[in-house]
């Protein structure tokens, strides 16, 4: 299969079995090929029914019958030919590693806890299962997992580029309009310091500009007042 679909749905309960039955037709309309939802409150008697009732394969991770589960649903033509589960966080943070002819899968189905502290503790489990090192063994060659370490760090350096020339370019912006504002402050008082903070303001900006200069599109120190 050279592709398929995924979703992701918060079902607010799931506990109904026909709620449940509107779910699996509403999945199999979409022909979703792998579903994964969120606040199932699934329990060990109810992940039964889940199993009993789905055309395929289901992976729950319950918490309680009133609050948060999740799931993982697997549509009968895309069941893995063997898969592993990890409950990272009880509920809450489920990765499954599914394995096919061709390809390895994981998916990482996500309910974050609402209260301060429950959900720093989770952020940082949920950081700890997306890390470089943690994935891997999902990759079936070193070279593999080398070559997806090289893309998400130059990922990384490129959308670091970006914030630090959006900042420069907003800095350079904020000067520009602090030697307008100054030079017509001179101009209207004949200050002596404003004049010397004037030159210095358009010293720095002129650097700026040099320095930057692939970066910004706005005038140079010489085009203003």
């Amino acid at each position: 299969m050279s592709d398929f679909k995924v979703c992701t749905l918060n079902v607010n309960g799931a506990r109904d079995v026909g709620k449940r039955a509107c779910i699996y037709e509403l999945l199999k309309l979409k022909k979703v090929n792998v579903a994964m939802l969120q606040e199932t409150h699934s329990d060990t008697l109810n992940g039964r029914d889940w199993r009993r009732e789905w055309d395929g394969e289901v992976v729950l991770s319950a918490l309680s019958s009133t609050s948060a589960g999740v799931a993982v649903l697997f549509a009968r033509g895309f069941i893995p030919k063997s898969h592993t589960v990890e409950e990272r966080v009880k509920g809450r943070l489920l990765v499954v590693r599914a394995n096919y002819e061709l390809f390895n899968l994981v998916f990482i189905n996500v309910y974050a806890p609402n209260s301060g502290p429950a959900r720093v503790q989770f952020l940082n489990e949920h950081s700890a299962v997306l890390s470089f090192r943690e994935r891997k063994r999902d990759f079936i060659s070193l070279k593999q997992w080398w070559d997806c370490g090289k893309a998400d760090i130059k990922q990384l350096c490129l959308q670091y580029t970006l914030n630090v020339s959006r900042d420069i370019i907003k800095s350079m912006r904020d000067l520009e309009m602090e030697i307008v504002e100054l030079q017509s402050f001179a101009e209207s008082t004949g200050n002596p310091g404003c004049i010397e903070d004037l030159k210095s303001k358009k010293a720095i900006f002129s650097c700026w500009v040099l320095e930057h200069r692939g970066r910004w599109s706005g005038p140079d120190s010489r085009a203003l007042p």
